[in-house]
């Protein structure tokens, strides 16, 4: 059973949030304990990313609806939001029922 729509949306803005906040930390100065714990999260966040590309690279390469660099471009920044995304797409094709319906999931 696929997310709920709104829980990948909100997912999605929940990453989205923490990349650009994490990223920063990447360019401010200091040593502070809060900027290093901000500069390892992005850090480990971006190696999460990599291995999840990997692990879903078979349903990312067999999308009907975006290229492959799409798929892995959208999976580096929302990770298993992205895949979830897909999954609920796949579903919602075959005519399984999905929760929300036209839910607005896909990504531009």
């Amino acid at each position: 059973m696929p997310l709920n729509p709104s829980v990948i949306i909100i997912g999605k803005l929940v990453v989205g949030l923490m990349w650009t906040v994490t990223g920063a930390t990447l360019f401010l100065k200091g040593d502070s304990t809060l900027l290093e714990a901000g500069r390892l999260t992005f850090w480990i966040t971006a190696s999460v990313h990599v291995l999840e590309c990997a692990i879903f690279f078979p349903t990312l390469r067999q999308s009907p609806t975006r290229s492959l660099g799409e798929n892995l471009v959208l999976t580096m920044i929302f990770g298993v939001f992205h895949y979830a995304t897909l999954k609920y797409e796949e579903l919602a094709e075959q005519g399984v029922p999905t929760v929300g319906g036209d839910s607005g999931l896909s990504d531009p």
